[in-house]
C-alpha cells in the first residue's frame, strides 16, 4: 500500500492540523486513505482505552469508519517521549516493532496511508534507533511541516540535511503559522522557500476555531495525489 509520512521540526508544530486537513481534502477528491499515527503519548482514558488528542482528531474526521486502534495502535498515558512512556510499562519501541504494529493496523482496500510521526525526525525509539530509521526502512516520501516560530529556520535546515543524508524523498514542505504576530513572519517563509529544494505545499494561517475543512483550503494536493496514484500503479 502506498503512503506518505508527515514529519515536522518538533512536537506541537502543526503536523496534525495539516494531517487532518490533508485527509479531508484527499477524501473529498475521492481517494480513500487511512490516517495512521503509530505512536503517541499523553493519552486520556476513554471507554477503557487511552486516546491521544491528535489521533482522536483523525477518528472524529472519519466519523468512526476506522476504529481508533487502527489509527493509533500505540498510545501511552504519560505526556513524555513515547520511548520513555513505553519503558515505564516494560516495553521497548523499535523499528521492527513499528513495522509489526503497522501491518496489523492497516485497513484493507485503502488507496493510501497518511502516516503522522511523533515529535521530530530524531525522536528516539530506543537508545540506538530513531523515527528517522523507521522512515528510511519504510521508504515512503515525507511531507515536512514547519511550525513558524523563532528557531524554525535552523531546525528545518538541519532536518532537511538529515533527510538528504538518508536519501529520503520529500514531496514538499508546509508553513504552519503558529503566531500571526511573529516578527519577520513573511521573511522567514521567504528564507525557507529560497533555501529548501522542495515546493511549498501549504501555508496554513492560525485558524480559530480550527477545522479540517478550513485547513484543507490551503493545501495543494496535486503532488501528493500523483505520488499515491503512481505508487499504486506500480504495485
Amino acid at each position: 500500500m502506498p503512503g506518505v509520512i508527515i514529519v515536522g521540526t518538533d512536537t506541537e508544530v502543526g503536523k496534525t492540523c495539516f494531517g487532518v486537513g490533508l485527509v479531508h481534502k484527499l477524501l473529498s477528491y475521492g481517494l480513500d486513505v487511512q490516517p495512521l499515527k503509530l505512536i503517541a503519548a499523553g493519552g486520556q482514558e476513554v471507554n477503557g482505552i487511552f486516546k491521544n488528542e491528535d489521533a482522536a482528531a483523525y477518528e472524529a474526521l472519519l466519523q468512526g469508519k476506522i476504529p481508533y486502534e487502527n489509527i493509533n495502535p500505540l498510545c501511552y498515558q504519560p505526556a513524555i517521549s513515547p520511548h520513555l512512556a513505553a519503558a515505564e510499562l516494560g516495553e521497548r519501541l523499535s523499528v521492527e516493532r513499528l513495522f509489526t504494529v503497522m501491518k496489523t493496523s492497516l485497513v484493507a482496500d485503502k488507496e493510501g496511508v497518511i502516516l503522522e510521526g511523533a515529535g521530530g525526525l530524531m525522536q528516539p525509539l530506543n537508545h540506538q534507533e530513531t523515527f528517522l530509521d523507521f522512515i528510511r526502512v519504510l521508504g515512503w516520501p515525507v511531507i515536512f511541516v514547519v511550525g513558524l516560530r523563532l528557531g524554525c529556520l535552523n531546525h528545518t535546515l538541519l532536518s532537511m540535511k538529515a533527510l538528504r543524508h538518508e536519501n529520503i524523498a520529500c514531496l514538499g514542505w508546509v508553513a504552519n503559522i503558529l503566531d500571526e504576530k511573529m516578527s519577520y513572519l513573511a521573511e522567514n517563509i521567504d528564507t525557507l522557500t529560497e533555501s529548501l529544494p522542495v515546493p511549498l505545499l501549504a501555508k496554513i494561517p492560525y485558524l480559530t476555531p480550527f477545522s479540517a475543512e478550513k485547513a484543507a483550503e490551503y493545501i495543494d494536493v496535486a503532488q501528493i495525489i500523483k505520488h499515491l496514484r503512481v505508487a499504486t500503479a506500480r504495485l
